[in-house]
């Protein structure tokens, strides 16, 4: 065991990831506590005020950043302009992502590009600080996972049984993984009025996965940041 591990960090981007990651950790046979692991909810976008305080050039003990890939469309490669042409204009923009942009859901084994947001923390890993994401969000993510969709929709009766026992028809009625996981996850937090809360939903998913007889899969993003922050090597 590492002499770091009982500093390790995990820091998570909010309360639903918080409440569920230790759930998830116990399924892959991970006691954080006995680990020593912290999680620390940097609420969103807080990271930058965060990841300094570790790595090669800081305090070398193992951080795994658990974060949503919140995946965006490409955009086109701007033509280069003519030898000898003056361009005019207020200088480069911002490489923000555009908040009316059309939302991406993607499918198991697409090939994803990742928020400026993301990949600007990617950036920053070295031997210590190890960034982990998936496809889109947390939630999506989850509902990707052929098992997890029948303890997500039991969690979600839980708390709304009409909405649930609604999307439970909309999700066995869709075509594949993506369109399940869209369904699920759009009938859930992406509803024209009244989301379900998602710290509300993941505390009640949390419980429903206690149960270790229940099938539940940890993707594998989630499953490398739990590792890493355990210092647990991966079986080949």
């Amino acid at each position: 065991m590492s002499v770091y591990t009982k500093f390790s960090t995990r820091p998570v981007e909010g309360a639903a990831e918080l409440m569920m990651v230790d759930a998830l950790a116990k399924r892959i046979g991970c006691d954080l506590r006995q680990h020593g692991v912290s999680l620390i909810s940097v609420e969103g976008l807080n990271f930058d005020s965060f990841l300094p305080l570790f790595g090669n050039n800081a305090l070398k003990i193992p951080v795994a950043v658990l974060t949503d890939a919140d995946p965006v469309v490409p955009k086109p490669a701007k033509a280069a302009a003519p030898v000898g042409a003056v361009t005019v204009g207020s200088g480069d923009q911002p490489e923000d992502e555009d908040d009316d942009a059309e939302p991406v859901y993607p499918a198991t084994g697409d090939v994803i590009t990742v928020s400026a947001n993301t990949a600007k923390m990617k950036a920053c890993e070295d031997a210590y600080v190890k960034v982990f994401y998936g496809l889109k969000t947390f939630e999506y993510d989850l509902a990707l996972e052929p098992a997890n969709r029948e303890p997500m929709l039991a969690a979600l009766k839980e708390l709304h049984p009409k909405i649930a026992a609604a999307l439970a028809a909309t999700v066995n009625a869709a075509a594949d993984d993506a369109a399940k996981a869209k369904a699920l996850f759009c009938g859930m937090f992406e509803r024209p009025r009244n989301n379900v809360q998602k710290g509300s939903f993941a505390q009640a998913l949390a419980q429903v996965i206690a149960d270790p007889k229940l099938p539940f899969t940890v993707p594998a993003y989630i499953q490398g940041a739990i590792k890493h922050a355990c210092q647990v090597a991966s079986k080949p």
